[in-house]
């Protein structure tokens, strides 16, 4: 019986500790990823500020979720450009274009409806000397709850970057076979 007692309140301990712990993780992330392509600026611009061609080069695309159908409201490109989506895999969601600079940053908002989530990502382009240099950047914020805390201070970066990495290696694949047409 007192082995009993002694597991749990070392169970308790554990417990109590993950949860105080937690406390002082921060409550938002910050994903970023990097890619130079051999193009100008204004085509991968047009690219990113478009988001119908998203599916030719994202890594949230059918390829991934064959049940993922694809939507699109307002204008085609910048500003109030939206994507809408449904599937089984990510359930419903929208990406709505906020910010558009030419040819240089584009901003939007993600918003997956399922889980309340809702994340800022933001394009920077560089013009340089061999290209274009992009900066990809994905910030959200998650709740109080100690396991979404833990799990976005030691995971998120290895849970959605390998994602923007496969999508900005598209990215300069398509252009860069393009510019050699």
């Amino acid at each position: 019986m007192k082995i009993v007692k002694t597991l749990a309140l070392i169970f308790a301990a554990l417990v109590i500790s993950f949860f105080l712990y937690s406390f002082f993780l921060p409550s938002d992330y910050t994903v970023n990823r990097k890619i130079s392509i051999y193009s100008k600026n204004d085509i991968v611009f047009a690219y990113i500020n478009n988001l119908h061609s998203w599916e030719d080069w994202s890594d949230w695309t059918v390829k991934q979720d064959s049940t993922l159908r694809i939507y699109y409201k307002g204008p085609v490109s910048g500003r109030g450009a939206i994507q809408l989506w449904n599937s089984n895999r990510m359930g419903k969601g929208s990406i709505e274009i906020t910010k558009s600079i030419t040819p240089n940053e584009v901003e939007y908002l993600m918003k997956i409806d399922k889980e309340d989530y809702i994340s800022k990502g933001k394009f920077n382009l560089k013009q340089t000397f061999l290209g274009t240099e992009i900066n990809w950047t994905i910030k959200g914020e998650v709740s109080w709850n100690p396991i979404a805390k833990i799990f976005s201070y030691f995971y998120m970066d290895k849970f959605m970057g390998p994602d923007l990495e496969r999508g900005l290696k598209n990215l300069k694949k398509l252009i860069e076979n393009r510019n050699q047409v």
